[in-house]
């Protein structure tokens, strides 16, 4: 299915989890702001999505991956107390003191390459 943003999805209050992979249009994740119980979030491949910040309003957020997206800021992240773990390989962000909580950062799935932004090197 080829989408720009998951407007059609509806205000889901019961949506637990969301898997995305390889949704290349998708550059708008705010319909998001409508699953309060959203625990599980996977964006992977979906190189178009920039902004994540939508997700602070994500309360219940315990897992999130964000492989392959062009997220470079997660400092929106730190409203969301519950997450504790989070994936950011071949993404933008370089930095997650700001954004990511203490368990969470002590999780956090992230490797630094030799140019200094966070990633997998040859695997993104």
């Amino acid at each position: 299915m080829n989408c720009e943003n998951l407007m059609m999805l509806p205000a889901c209050a019961a949506l637990h989890r969301l898997y995305l992979s390889d949704a290349h249009e998708l550059t708008d994740v705010s319909a998001l702001a409508g699953c309060p119980n959203l625990r599980a979030l996977t964006l992977l491949g979906c190189g178009s999505v920039r902004d994540v910040s939508v997700l602070a309003s994500c309360a219940a957020l315990r897992r999130l991956v964000l492989h392959g997206t062009s997220v470079a800021d997660v400092s929106a992240l730190v409203s969301c107390t519950a997450l504790y773990a989070c994936s950011l390989m071949c993404t933008g962000v370089t930095d997650v003191s700001r954004g990511l909580h203490g368990a969470a950062q002590a999780r956090a799935r992230v490797l630094q390459r030799s140019d200094g932004r966070l990633g997998a090197g040859r695997l993104c």
